[in-house]
């Protein structure tokens, strides 16, 4: 009788390692942090994100490709829809909470952008961070976004594959390897440990290698130190279990060169705390009619995407 007692303590701290939250039971609490962004590049272009809140008065963490055009400059034209309470799966009905979004600071070398939301009836959900030194390669992984040709807050799975330092050369740029599935509409969206506490921000995927040939599982999310680093360097302080080392040399060791601000373009000292002449873009108010054409709009790319997947495959 003992060593079966022993055996279901052994077995239930193992699964506890595996999971301290099930997935569905993230999902129920984080999911309402996320958010879609919608981007109006040009007339004919839209770009779609994914973000999430992590303060109450309504900033948003993103990547900067997100919100940036071509020329690396921030877009004016952004939306952000909150999750509603049941997603249906029918655009109309899922993307009703919709709030115009300008953009407070971003940084294109280390793909991480803030977002202000306007016109917030109550303060919404909002995430913890915890500490990425402490992840390690096998723990598991959530990710919750928007995938292209996928539904909307999608939730996917998975383990920590690797840690990779400095990516792209970028000094102080270090990311997570993850075999949980994201694609395109994911960028900027959360990688939730186990604990529910963000340890990344999904930002791109690898698909094709030098050759041609498919790569599937090959996923990264920037570090949740990184990002807690940077929001500290603009005096942005969230919620996080155990904050990471800081130091005025090692800030001035990692932060990015910036080339000298375009003259109306200033970036603001301060996050979160700018007064309104320094928001890098202006407020953009929306009418019911205008509400229904991006719905519209979103619907229309999505049916193209799927068109040009049904030609490829034959069917």
């Amino acid at each position: 009788m003992k060593r079966i007692i022993l055996a279901a303590i052994v077995v239930a701290v193992c699964a506890g390692r595996v999971w301290a939250l099930e997935p569905v039971d993230i999902y129920r609490q984080q999911s309402p942090a996320v958010v879609l962004i919608f981007a109006k590049v040009d007339e004919r272009t839209r770009k779609g994100g994914s973000g999430f809140f992590i303060a109450g008065k309504g900033q948003v963490l993103t990547n900067a490709h997100v919100i940036t055009g071509n020329d690396g400059q921030a877009l004016r034209e952004i939306s952000v829809f909150l999750k509603p309470p049941k997603v249906t799966g029918d655009f109309k009905d899922d993307l009703q909470d919709r709030h115009p979004a300008r953009v407070v600071k971003f940084d294109r070398a280390l793909d991480v952008a803030l977002l202000q939301v306007d016109d917030m009836a109550s303060s919404p959900a909002q995430v913890s961070f915890s500490d990425s030194d402490n992840v390690e390669v096998g723990q598991k992984v959530v990710a919750i976004g928007h995938p292209e040709q996928g539904g909307l807050w999608t939730l996917t799975s998975g383990t920590i594959s690797a840690r990779i330092k400095n990516i792209s050369r970028v000094e102080g740029k270090d990311m997570f390897q993850s075999d949980a599935s994201i694609n395109h509409g994911n960028s900027g969206g959360p990688l939730f440990d186990a604990n529910g506490l963000v340890v990344g921000m999904n930002t791109s995927t690898a698909r094709t290698s030098g050759d041609g040939t498919a790569i599937v599982g090959i996923n990264f999310a920037l570090q949740s130190n990184v990002i807690l680093k940077w929001l500290s360097r603009n005096d942005m302080q969230v919620a996080s279990a155990a904050p990471p080392k800081t130091a005025q040399s090692e800030a001035a060791r990692t932060e990015t060169p910036k080339a000298a601000p375009k003259a109306g373009n200033e970036q603001p000292s301060a996050v979160g705390q700018a007064p309104e002449g320094k928001i890098l873009t202006p407020k953009n108010p929306y009418e019911k009619e205008e509400l229904e054409k991006t719905i519209a709009e979103m619907e229309g790319v999505i049916m193209e995407m799927r068109g040009k997947v049904k030609q490829r495959m034959g069917y």
